[in-house]
């Protein structure tokens, strides 16, 4: 809890007594899950140089990146990105840190966005479903996550599981500037 609630010196203290920092609450989260979700980049630091996973998983297979980015905390994104953890792990629906950004919110998190594509990130990955990262960002009128995943490169011609594209997803959900860039971009009809 003090992770979660943002104390970090109730957190120092806990880890010099020699708290066991992989322990896992009902959902299977962390203290580094808790301190990601919340946005405590301090914390998130702490736990990490303490010997924190960075990969731990809780019961839907996510790992702390995942949860970060779905809030859209940069600050925290960048400190777990930089020690090392994977822009590439899937969760148990096979959601990535990418799409897990792009389907959190319908704001977008830009900055997020350009951490990930710039550490590497697959434009390509998709989730169980086959929806890629740019399908995602389209179905949600994300227009400034959707227009850099675009000059990234990822194809624009990709079909889900069920054969739609991008585009698709963009006119379905009534997003028509969206879908006027991504014909802009190349995109078939």
């Amino acid at each position: 809890m003090t992770c979660y609630r943002g104390h970090l010196e109730a957190t120092l203290v806990l880890i010099k007594a020699g708290a066991f920092l992989e322990s896992r609450d009902y959902y299977g989260w962390t203290a580094l899950t808790h301190t990601s979700f919340k946005g405590h980049h301090g914390i998130a630091s702490t736990l990490i140089q303490a010997g924190s996973s960075l990969e731990s998983r809780d019961k839907r297979g996510r790992a702390p990146l995942m949860h970060v980015l779905a809030k859209g905390h940069y600050e925290v994104a960048s400190v777990l990105i930089k020690a090392g953890a994977s822009t590439e792990s899937r969760s148990r629906g096979g959601w990535t840190p990418l799409i897990s950004l792009t389907h959190a919110s319908r704001e977008g998190h830009l900055k997020a966005a350009l951490l990930l594509i710039k550490a590497g990130s697959s434009l390509e990955l998709r989730d169980g479903e086959g929806l890629s990262p740019l399908m995602h960002a389209a179905s949600q009128g994300q227009h400034d996550v959707t227009s850099v995943l675009i000059k990234a490169g990822p194809s624009l011609e990709s079909r889900d599981n069920r054969g739609r594209s991008p585009l698709m997803y963009a006119s379905r959900e009534g997003h028509h500037e969206l879908a006027t860039v991504l014909l802009k971009a190349g995109s078939s009809l």
